[in-house]
């Protein structure tokens, strides 16, 4: 790994470097080779849209997170989507149901909300 990139890697909060690759089969063979383990033993590569390299990321670091608007989203296109929590519950902003496993925050005023906020009502 060197730094002959026009752009920095990006760091991790104690200020190092993180594993940066500039392929994704360099960062496989890294991710592969077992002196790395267990460190990096079932990482991902994936190419950072923040500064262009390769970084090896755990599995669950990449799971999207949905909100019950993504959700919805997706079961009307037949996708399979969490199951809607019984009782009718729906956001108070945007009227989506709530759906099982995704957050949702109670405001101090007794209304409902899912917990990723409504940008353009903020």
């Amino acid at each position: 790994m060197s730094l002959g990139t026009k752009r920095e890697p990006c760091r991790r909060q104690s200020g190092s470097f993180r594993a940066y690759f500039y392929t994704r089969e360099e960062a496989e063979r890294f991710a592969n080779d077992s002196a790395n383990w267990p460190t990096y033993q079932g990482d991902i590569a994936m190419l950072c849209a923040v500064c262009d390299f390769y970084h090896l990321n755990r599995p669950e670091w990449l799971l999207p997170e949905l909100t019950h608007q993504d959700a919805a989203l997706l079961a009307s296109m037949g996708v399979a989507a969490p199951e809607i929590v019984p009782g009718g519950l729906r956001c108070a902003q945007c009227d989506v149901p709530f759906r099982a496993g995704i957050d949702f925050l109670i405001l101090p005023d007794g209304r409902m909300v899912y917990a990723n906020p409504h940008p353009e009502k903020a």
